[in-house]
């Protein structure tokens, strides 16, 4: 949404992260909602998909968003002051960090999350919108690249190497986890096919052309704009727009790369860096992956 006021598009969904924003409660609570709302009993990061998860599921529990009963911090802090005694009872977590606080602390219980009340929470794949009409060649040559590496990872046979992957990237950025959370997270925060992304994206007569993930947009604005990070809002058709996952499943030979696919023999080509794409091919979508970087 921010991003969409600076001259960058959302080409595409990173991830679906309503099952892994929650709120969870200290050690030992189970009462929810709570009946007594004692001074910052809540907890939420503020001016994040974390603290509009928390506003909807205190409605969805029939109680006020009152920023007296709230506490407000980063992730780190909320997760060490939520096992103190004290306020705050309840907070929302995001992954990995509510991986490793459900694993630290087995009587905490997750009471609300953007699964239980029906609200998505998209992340976004960005492209600098001068970059991507002046490139759009190498753009859907990047996507297709990006794709096969989603379908790789939803690839029961490749289980070991991605969770291997995983373990690695976690922790490169200093958040080490379980084997039971890497597991968790690939299970968990879903991640979209070329297919899935059209879906997603897709305004069409039934829909009143409003995309599913125009709705995950068009409320989360609201709220940015509510709280004053945004000056103004925008609609999602300015910034966000299915062309250039169009332009990969329309090319045949790139819809097919797009998919790593299951079969042994896919499965064996791929492990040893054979398909039958060139090798200016495969040049041209390095080549654009660090261009949708820096450009």
């Amino acid at each position: 949404v921010i991003a969409g006021q600076q001259g960058i598009m959302t080409v595409g969904i990173n991830n679906d992260e309503s099952k892994t924003t929650e709120v969870v409660t200290e050690p030992g609570v189970t009462e929810w909602p709570p009946t007594t709302l004692t001074a910052q009993i809540f907890s939420g990061t503020p001016k994040s998909t974390g603290e509009l998860l928390l506003r909807k599921c205190l409605d969805a529990a029939g109680l006020d968003f009152n920023d007296e009963h709230i506490y407000f911090d980063q992730q780190k802090p909320i997760m060490a002051k939520l096992v103190e005694e004290g306020d705050p009872s309840y907070a929302c977590l995001w992954a990995p960090n509510t991986y490793t606080y459900r694993e630290a602390n087995p009587t905490a219980k997750v009471v609300c999350s953007g699964r239980s009340i029906d609200f998505p929470i998209y992340g976004g794949l960005l492209m600098r919108k001068d970059w991507a009409i002046n490139n759009q060649d190498t753009a859907k040559k990047v996507l297709a690249a990006y794709l096969r590496g989603v379908t790789f990872m939803q690839n029961k046979a490749m289980l070991k190497e991605v969770l291997k992957l995983s373990d690695e990237y976690h922790k490169f950025t200093g958040n080490e986890l379980s084997e039971l959370a890497l597991k968790e997270d690939l299970i968990l925060r879903p991640l979209f096919n070329l297919d899935g992304q059209l879906d997603h994206m897709n305004r069409n007569f039934v829909n009143e052309y409003t995309s599913d993930a125009d709705t995950h947009y068009l409320e989360l604005e609201d709220f940015l704009f509510n709280h004053g990070v945004i000056a103004n809002k925008n609609e999602p058709k300015e910034y966000l727009t299915d062309e250039y996952m169009q332009l990969v499943s329309n090319d045949p030979e790139l819809r097919a790369f797009s998919y790593f696919g299951t079969s042994e023999t896919q499965v064996q080509d791929a492990a040893s860096g054979q398909n039958n794409l060139n090798v200016g091919l495969i040049v041209s979508i390095l080549v654009g992956v660090l261009g949708a970087t820096i450009l």
